[in-house]
């Protein structure tokens, strides 16, 4: 099956989400923020973001933390997900 733009775009966001968030393992970050870090290099949409984010979330790679008094979502790097990053 043929590797399409918009899937290898999904795929550069997902690594820099994972990149964005190795290099701040100690801090969970909204995808607003997220994406603000990442705005320097790419132009990545908030959406693209947090689909990213909910992906890398369903492989473990990220843990997800709500906001006990709103709707936003913190995200943060796993173990599963640092061994992902420094493997490459």
């Amino acid at each position: 099956m043929p590797t399409t733009e918009s899937q290898l775009r999904r795929e550069e966001c997902r690594h820099a989400v994972r990149g964005h968030l190795y290099a701040r393992q100690a801090i969970s970050q909204s995808a607003t923020t997220i994406r603000r870090g990442l705005a320097r290099e790419y132009d990545f949409t908030l959406s693209e973001v947090e689909a990213a984010a909910e992906f890398l979330t369903g492989l473990e790679q990220l843990s997800v933390t709500p906001d006990a008094l709103g709707g936003s979502r913190y995200y943060r790097i796993t173990a599963i997900g640092i061994l992902a990053e420094e493997r490459g």
